[in-house]
């Protein structure tokens, strides 16, 4: 029994690194020179790492990428300006036949102006629509040109209303020409559209003529000639159309008998044919 008797704690201050006496859950003091406490009783094995506080991205981030601004385009803008320039030129009369230089020259550095990189498109584009559109009123305007400076000219022509129906022949002559007597001569124009024709004999020396003024084709003239001698004659046919769809065909007759033919060579709008019969 007394060796079952409790043992008083020693007296004096307890040994270092251990608990108070009477309070087994008290926390170990810590050790001399040492700033590290041990761990209280309870408490978590390992310590808590105190969280991280957020870090601001830096500004931008996460956005799409900005592209770089367009630069100027200089070729642009000279063709733009060229474009203008046609389109001036175009719309006056005369100019218009210069027009179609400038025009041209801003079709193509505005498609350059197009196709370079970085570049402003915006002069370019304007330089290639309006260089377009300054070359086809370019040709309209000067095709209207032509045509009614032909148109006058074939309008002061001197109009002669009809053959006479007896044609001196002015004496013997050693041509074979046509018979004395009466002969039916037939004019023939053939094509599409309106045309001028004009009409002329020559019989020894002298002449006589008609016009027939802007006649739907194909149109054809009979004339009774009548000859008085032996001598050679020639018989000329010639017929304009400005509006043309055709070639012009052009034929002379006498008395049944193809004496002359031609065509116009190339159907433009604005045709030209004549025939020509020397008989002697």
């Amino acid at each position: 029994m007394d060796a079952l008797r409790a043992v008083p704690p020693p007296a004096g201050p307890p040994a270092d690194g251990a608990p108070p006496q009477g309070n087994p859950t008290a926390a170990y003091p810590p050790p001399e020179n040492s700033a590290t406490a041990y761990p209280s009783p309870g408490a978590p094995a390992h310590p808590t790492t105190a969280p991280i506080p957020p870090v601001a991205p830096p500004p931008g981030a996460g956005e799409p990428a900005q592209r770089a601004p367009r630069r100027s385009n200089p070729v642009g803008l000279v063709a733009l300006i060229l474009a203008v320039v046609a389109l001036i030129l175009a719309v006056l009369p005369v100019a218009s036949f210069f027009a179609g230089l400038p025009a041209l020259a801003a079709i193509v550095l505005g498609i350059i102006g197009l196709v370079l990189t970085g570049r402003r498109r915006g002069f370019a584009l304007a330089g290639l629509i309006l260089g377009a559109v300054a070359l086809i009123v370019a040709i309209v305007v000067s095709t209207i040109a032509v045509a009614g400076f032909v148109r006058n000219r074939v309008g002061e022509l001197p109009q002669i209303t009809d053959f006479p129906s007896v044609l001196p022949s002015g004496g013997a002559s050693s041509g074979a020409g046509l018979a004395a007597g009466k002969h039916t001569v037939v004019y023939r124009v053939t094509g599409s559209g309106t045309a001028t024709i004009t009409y002329s004999t020559i019989a020894d020396g002298r002449s006589a003529g008609a016009r027939d003024q802007q006649v739907t084709l194909p149109h054809s003239r009979t004339q009774q000639l009548t000859v008085t001698g032996g001598g050679g004659q020639q018989l000329l046919l010639a017929a304009i159309a400005l509006d043309g769809r055709a070639k012009l065909g052009c034929s002379i007759e006498v008395d049944g008998k193809q004496v002359a033919s031609n065509e116009s060579g190339s159907s433009s709008g604005v045709e030209l044919v004549t025939c020509d019969a020397n008989l002697g």
